[in-house]
Order: structure tokens, then sequence, then C-alpha cells
């Protein structure tokens, strides 16, 4: 039982599960081809939530779910940031996806997680860098038309990185379990993404 990481594990949960139904709620009024983008950033972030959530209920004493979280963490690492980025790309575009590239973008995202833990370290860091490049194009996007929302967006993007590199998930600092601190970033680049993308989505034209 690690009580310090339930709550944290709890938080990016709540973030990203929020995040993605905002998404998802913004993107109501639009044509059934215009919410495919959001709705693939909807799926990213809940890519992410349901590992947080598992890790949160192991983490309060459930260790019988210890090797449901580690597969959902590693399918998270493979797919909720490319997911994540490729919508947010045609989100600040204010273009739709068309359902061949929405077939093709899935089929790939379920390759990738039926994949899961037996994925070369390799691919996962590619999966990863790829998403990450998808979400600071749609930040750069979203600041020609928003400069507050896209600097938002921008700092969400950068985030990932940081929370892998910077900061990990092994050992402590300044007092704190790296592994809360890596939730918290996360849950922070959740919302910090998920707010302009929303809001892109709700303005958008098509």
């Amino acid at each position: 039982m690690q009580l310090s990481t339930a709550a944290s594990d709890g938080v990016l949960a709540l973030s990203a599960f929020a995040g993605a139904g905002l998404l998802v709620y913004a993107a109501r009024p639009r044509s059934a081809a215009a919410r495919r983008a959001p709705w693939l950033s909807a799926l990213g972030l809940c890519a992410l939530g349901l590992p947080a959530l598992c890790g949160a209920v192991r983490h309060a004493g459930a260790e019988g779910l210890a090797a449901a979280h580690l597969q959902l963490s590693a399918i998270a690492g493979l797919t909720a940031t490319p997911s994540l980025g490729l919508g947010a790309i045609f989100v600040a575009l204010d273009r739709p996806m068309s359902r061949a590239t929405t077939a093709i973008t899935l089929a790939l995202l379920a390759a990738l997680a039926v994949v899961g833990p037996s994925a070369p370290a390799t691919v996962a860091l590619a999966a990863g860098v790829l998403g990450v490049l998808g979400l600071v194009a749609a930040a750069a996007l979203l600041l020609a038309v928003d400069r507050r929302r896209g600097a938002l967006a921008l700092i969400g993007a950068a985030l990932f990185p940081a929370a892998r590199f910077a900061i990990g998930t092994q050992g402590a600092l300044f007092g704190l379990l790296r592994v809360d601190l890596f939730h918290y970033a996360l849950a922070l680049a959740c919302w910090l993404l998920a707010v302009p993308l929303a809001a892109r989505a709700a303005r958008a034209s098509c």
C-alpha cells in the first residue's frame, strides 16, 4: 500500500478523464466528421486515465491489480501521446478527419495496444516522440490563433518529456516520491492540453 501514489494516480485519472469529457462535450455541436479529431484526442487522454485509475486502486491496497496496472501502463506508453497528438493537430487546423484516416489510425493504435508490454523500448520511445512532436505542432498552430491558449498547450506538450526524462519514477526529489511528481506533471499536462483544444473545437467552423 502506498497512499501518496494512490492519491497522485487518482489525480492523474481525474484530470485525464475530465479532459476527455471536456473534449467530447465541446465537439457535440459539430458534424460527425469534425468530431473525430476531438474524440481521438479524448481517446488518448482515456488511455492515460485507465492505468492511473487502476494504479490508484492498486496502491490503495489492491495489489492483485499489479499485472493489469503494468499492462495498461505499457499500452498507454504506446498509444496515449500519438492519439492525443494526431487528434490535436486536426483540431488545431480546424479540419475534419476522413473516415480512411480515422480507420487507419485506430487500426495502428489497436496493433500497438495488442503488442503492449512486449514492444521493444525503442518502439515505445518512438511512439512517445512522435506523439509529443504532434502536440508541439498542434500548440504552434494554436499559437497563431490564440497566443494564451497556444502557450498553455505548448507547456502541456513540454511536460510529457519533462515528466519522463527530468522527473522519472524512481527515487525521491525534494522529499517527494518521483513517481508521484511524475503523475502530477502528467495530470497538469492533460488539463493544459484539454482546455485549449476543447476551446478550439468548440469555436471551429466545421
